[in-house]
């Protein structure tokens, strides 16, 4: 496996993680464990490639519908 290639898989665990954690705020709200346990993970995957000087890919698909999740859940704080 490659740099670029390496690189391209933790970016893609980190946009899953990412996902699962929005998934799991939206669905059991953000002071539940199972959220909480995803929120876990995806600060680890986050700090590691913090230390790797690794930035995000917000084109991948799970960061796409992360951003459609946070979006939905900002506009509906604003409705109330």
């Amino acid at each position: 496996m490659t740099k670029k290639e390496m690189i391209k898989t933790v970016q893609k665990f980190e946009a899953q993680a990412f996902l699962q954690l929005k998934q799991d705020e939206s669905i059991w709200g953000a002071d539940d464990r199972w959220t909480s346990r995803s929120r876990a993970r995806w600060i680890g995957i986050e700090a590691l490639m913090n230390e790797l000087g690794i930035k995000s890919d917000i084109t991948l698909p799970e960061n796409q519908e992360a951003i459609i999740l946070i979006t939905a859940r900002v506009n509906q704080e604003v409705e109330y």
